[in-house]
């Protein structure tokens, strides 16, 4: 018997498309990726851009972050070992995570404005942080290397029920070999070239130690500032630090979408609110650290050019002239 085809009506083809989406999708481990501990690691992130000045505030930063990426490291060979079944894209996510900020972190390592009083155990406090980090990391890119190279293959990682795509500079699906080939490239290419970084950096923080026979004479310090500022030196260095501020900038974001778009693409739900400890105290932890970094430069900007006392007056100004007219307004009311 013939029957005719019927079009199917607006309300069914939105349901349709919303059993689509849920069955494309997966729930995430809030514990791993939630958004509180996202929003705290993104904010150690930035912290590494405030002006290097607090040699010991720095270093707990990265003691800090160090700390984050040891345990998420930790939860990825858990996974290897103990073989628990897990999606590929989250996998790629953490990766993104312990390595999107441990550039940031090594760079903002400077032991310059260390006072003399303070370089015993803080320098070398120093380099071990920068050489644990440096080295945690390189193993999380052997790892990626294996990961891209043949653990994906493993039946132990899943693809996403709709495909899995992820962020590699434009939407690619990890269906295509030539996008797995190319991530172990890189990671390759980071594996091997982070030992060279490390050795030219521990060079550096050898070449640039503060000497603790250097008298601190207030007097000395501003005279070398001048000398400093009245040469090209000065000028060079300048544009230095705004090179490597560049370079950390571009890092950090195409890390971070990196992470969000492939969570956003591949539908991974239970990731986008803060309803567990587990990532309430990370969120707290970062919020705390972007704090103690904004706040002493802020404080002093504010204080050298009368902006805080500007801000109050003007706030103070127009308080008055809101309340004034109120009052005005109130008394110019007829009677009833």
């Amino acid at each position: 018997m013939y029957l005719p085809h019927t079009a199917s009506l607006p309300g069914q083809e939105a349901s349709s498309l919303i059993g689509r989406d849920e069955d494309c999708g997966f729930e995430g481990n809030s514990d791993l990726y939630g958004l509180g501990i996202r929003l705290g690691i993104y904010m150690q992130w930035l912290s590494s851009f405030a002006p290097r000045g607090g040699s010991q505030s720095l270093l707990l930063l990265v003691k800090t972050y160090f700390t984050f990426i040891f345990a998420i490291f930790v939860a990825i060979l858990l996974i290897k070992v103990e073989k628990t079944p897990t999606y590929t894209v989250e996998i790629y996510v953490l990766i993104c995570i312990i390595l999107g900020g441990a550039c940031t972190m090594l760079i903002a390592l400077n032991p310059k404005g260390t006072k003399p009083a303070e370089i015993k155990g803080k320098i070398f406090v120093s380099w071990v942080s920068a050489l644990a980090t440096l080295c945690l990391s390189d193993a999380v890119a052997c790892y990626s290397f294996w990961f891209w190279l043949r653990g994906i293959h493993n039946d132990n990682f899943l693809d996403t029920p709709c495909g899995s795509c992820v962020f590699a500079i434009k939407k690619s699906s990890l269906s295509k070999s030539k996008t797995t080939k190319g991530f172990a490239a890189v990671s390759g290419l980071i594996a091997f070239g982070l030992p060279g970084i490390g050795a030219w950096r521990v060079a550096f923080l050898y070449r640039n130690r503060p000497s603790a026979d250097e008298p601190t004479r207030p007097q000395q310090d501003a005279t070398e500032r001048d000398d400093r500022g009245a040469g090209g030196g000065n000028m060079r260095q300048k544009s230095l630090d705004i090179a490597i501020l560049s370079v950390k900038a571009v890092y950090m974001i195409s890390f971070l979408l990196a992470v969000e778009l492939t969570l956003y693409w591949n539908r991974v739900t239970q990731v986008y609110s803060v309803d567990t400890p587990g990532q309430l105290i990370p969120l707290i932890i970062g919020l705390c650290g972007l704090v103690q970094f904004l706040y002493p430069p802020l404080r002093r900007r504010f204080r050298d050019q009368g902006i805080l006392q500007k801000m109050i007056r003007g706030i103070m100004l127009k308080w008055a002239v809101w309340r004034g007219s109120r009052v005005l307004g109130e008394t110019e009311e007829p009677a009833p």
